[in-house]
């Protein structure tokens, strides 16, 4: 669930709901592409030979990426900003504070 209270304006909100839209687009491709390898694998005869090696295939591990990702944007919208060392001492910098941020 999104706070809207923890955001400073409304680009803000607008920015975060955004991103999390596209990261669970990415997430919804990932799930139907590892199927579709397993299911290419499978009528293929053959294993996936990251799968074979590591035990998990590539798509495994880029899942857990963006599940890592869609918790942390859920994790920033519900925690209240903190004010950091950062934000105080680089207070006109907000531009660089984006990028690092």
């Amino acid at each position: 669930m999104i706070l809207l209270d923890a955001f400073q304006s409304r680009q803000d909100i607008i920015n975060t709901v955004a991103l999390h839209r596209q990261a669970q687009q990415v997430m919804d491709r990932l799930m139907q592409n590892r199927s579709a390898s397993q299911q290419y694998h499978q009528e293929a005869g053959h294993d996936d030979p990251l799968i074979v090696v590591t035990g998990r295939s590539a798509i495994d591990h880029a899942i857990d990426s963006t599940r890592e990702i869609l918790q942390d944007l859920e994790t920033s919208v519900n925690t209240p900003e903190k004010k950091t060392k950062f934000n105080t001492m680089c207070n006109g910098l907000s531009r660089l504070r984006s990028r690092l941020l």
